[in-house]
């Protein structure tokens, strides 16, 4: 395994991190779930894989609880991430929120507290108050931030007094939006960051000369396309990648994915071939399907249920078009070709629902949207 230093302090994380998300399982909270979740996540510190990330909406702090099991005799060997919901992000609510996450963890710390999604009703100023209180406290040894636009990030930083050690993004060789201005600065300001899905959620549609050039690093490195994603990923020096599975074959593989270097040209290769830049797509061409999620992951299908937010997801799609009509800039959405017959629809939506809704609340049903399309 290969560990990199948290920011610019001397503590040192491993360059693959562990999700905990389902670790208590969407299906159910049987004793052989949990004993199987726990394995998983053992399985991974073997391999050298001693960041763990969790949050207290996970699973309504279900995953946290897990973790705490897992961790039980172990805990000072690991370096665990936190993040508290957008609705906590007031000073009480953060400390409220660190005391009841720092019981179902079982611990007396929290290594890294992040913030999990901005929210503009609450002032970053009022946040970070509250956060840098638990680090006087010793309840929490650094602080980070997650899911920021660039301009929130540098807000972050410069109210902080440059506290932040970190920053948690999407990012993968297929979605690259955070090189632009996030990834730059993050390098600038020695901040860690910490890149989820880096497998794009193994939502992959390569294209032919895509598929060969995978195929002749696999072959020249002997190993397989997920590890050649990772690879890429921890190639960059403040990076880390933040996997996330419940097999203990793919924890495994995830681990091993630090026992090769891509060669400097290989690395100029892969990020050529899958770059993509974002297009501008009509709102009303792409299809907005619920069919195969379970009741875990169904989200709004149409504009008066994501207005309402009945589910009270945070931040809602009202919050986030309030954001966008002053300035801020969303991460693109993903799509996919429709297979839709009735010829009305040019694509199908794969990620992004909130900030799909969003978008057309704040520009309306006309408006084109930033777009990924795989």
């Amino acid at each position: 395994m290969i560990y990199k230093n948290l920011g610019n302090s001397t503590v040192t994380i491993s360059a693959i991190g562990q999700g905990t998300i389902g670790a208590g399982g969407y299906i159910g909270t049987t004793h052989e779930r949990i004993s199987d979740r726990i394995a998983v996540i053992h399985a991974g510190i073997e391999e050298g894989i001693t960041f763990l990330d969790t949050a207290e909406d996970y699973e309504d702090g279900h995953a946290e609880e897990v973790l705490g099991k897992a961790l039980k005799g172990i805990r000072d060997k690991v370096f665990i991430s936190n993040k508290f919901k957008p609705e906590n992000n007031t000073f009480t609510g953060v400390m409220k929120a660190a005391e009841m996450s720092l019981k179902r963890l079982q611990t007396d710390w929290i290594d890294l507290y992040q913030i999990h999604w901005p929210n503009p009703q609450i002032p970053l100023s009022e946040t970070l108050e509250g956060m840098l209180k638990l680090v006087e406290q010793g309840k929490v040894r650094f602080i980070g931030v997650s899911n920021l636009t660039y301009q929130q990030l540098r807000e972050a930083c410069k109210l902080s007094d440059d506290k932040i050690v970190s920053m948690q993004a999407e990012y993968s060789l297929s979605n690259r939006y955070i090189e632009k201005e996030i990834l730059p600065y993050c390098v600038n300001k020695e901040l860690t960051l910490i890149a989820y899905s880096p497998l794009s959620r193994c939502n992959w549609c390569f294209g032919k000369q895509e598929k060969t050039i995978l195929d002749c690093m696999c072959e020249k490195y002997a190993v397989t396309t997920p590890q050649i994603f990772l690879n890429w990923i921890i190639s960059h020096k403040n990076v880390v990648a933040l996997t996330q599975t419940m097999s203990l074959a793919h924890i495994r593989e995830n681990g091993q994915a630090t026992q090769f270097i891509l060669e400097e040209d290989d690395i100029e290769i892969l990020s050529m071939a899958f770059f993509r830049e974002p297009v501008l797509v009509p709102t009303k061409r792409i299809r907005i399907l619920n069919e195969d999620a379970d009741e875990t992951h169904r989200i709004y299908t149409t504009i008066e249920d994501a207005i309402t937010n009945k589910m009270n997801v945070q931040p809602s799609p009202v919050i986030i078009a309030e954001e966008l009509k002053q300035g801020s800039m969303l991460r693109p959405i993903e799509l996919i070709l429709s297979e839709d017959n009735s010829g009305y629809y040019d694509y199908d939506l794969t990620h992004g629902r909130m900030r799909y809704w969003a978008w057309i609340i704040a520009y309306g049903q006309e408006a084109s949207i930033p777009a990924y399309i795989k």
